[in-house]
């Protein structure tokens, strides 16, 4: 048992490594790496605003946590779609995922180890991303916002669920439809949440309508990946925090999903090797 246990991690972490090495031959890799390293800059260049913080001026940035924890955000979405679509399609296209296959390696390891190439890719950009950015904070102002870094850490298990559904729709369908339809989902369900609850569409939306019933079977169906967001992006900007009550269950939700896709690329993955 333990062979074996030992066996699928290395295998894991040998995919892994190699899918990592080809995502960084990616163009957009480089491309993300210097669009967050010009806004970091300007944040380092710009002027400094004071705000009042429990009754105590601070000198911060002009260029906030909200705004970085967007940043991440946007290109860890980036990340999840665009690379994870195309490294898996270029090795379909290739044939080369043969040659991995042909080996002693189980389904699932060759799938996690592209899942967690990806993965890791996505927490080393946001960790480079914030710890420059609580670096040029502690310059500017001795502080250092632990809730930016919660936020992120908040979004990982959204980040899991998203990369496992693109290398789901890459199998099924192609790497164009994989990327336009992880966008949807991410797009549609933080549309979503805001009928479901912002109390200012009751005036649009009558909630005792058909309409009103269709969102919420929608909302609680669906991927919660836009109940996460703003559940995160609560512990930076305070205004989210009475709205988006349901953030801890979203991630319960994503955890089933999360479970399902992945049962899924099972039985696809199979179905594409006999093809």
């Amino acid at each position: 048992m333990k062979r074996i246990l030992g066996h699928i991690l290395s295998s894991i972490n040998t995919i892994a490594g190699l899918t990592i090495r080809e995502a960084l031959r990616k163009r957009i890799i480089f491309i993300i790496l210097l669009i967050s390293s010009f806004f970091l800059l300007m944040n380092f260049f710009c002027e400094s605003v004071t705000m009042q913080a429990n009754g105590e001026e601070i000198k911060d940035s002009a260029i906030g946590p909200i705004f970085i924890f967007i940043i991440v955000t946007v290109w860890s979405l980036v990340i999840s779609a665009l690379v994870t679509s195309s490294l898996l399609a270029d090795e379909f296209e290739n044939k080369t995922y043969t040659m991995i296959l042909s080996k002693p390696i189980f389904r699932l390891s060759y799938l996690g180890g592209k899942f967690l190439g990806v993965f890791t890719l996505i927490v080393l950009n946001a960790v480079i991303i914030l710890s420059a950015y609580s670096l040029i904070s502690v310059m500017r102002s001795g502080t250092v916002d632990s809730g930016l870094w919660l936020a992120a850490s908040s979004m990982l298990l959204s980040y899991v669920l998203l990369i496992s559904l693109v290398l789901l729709f890459t199998i099924l369908i192609n790497r164009t439809a994989a990327v336009l339809l992880s966008f949807a989902l991410v797009l549609l369900t933080s549309i979503v949440n805001y009928p479901i609850y912002e109390s200012a569409f009751e005036k649009v939306i009558d909630t005792n309508s058909s309409k009103k019933l269709v969102l919420e079977i929608i909302y609680w169906v669906m991927p919660q990946f836009g109940t996460s967001l703003y559940h995160s992006l609560s512990k930076v900007a305070k205004s989210f925090s009475q709205v988006h009550y349901l953030g801890l269950y979203s991630y319960a939700q994503i955890s089933v999903w999360i479970l399902l896709v992945w049962v899924l690329l099972y039985f696809s993955f199979r179905r594409r090797e006999l093809e």
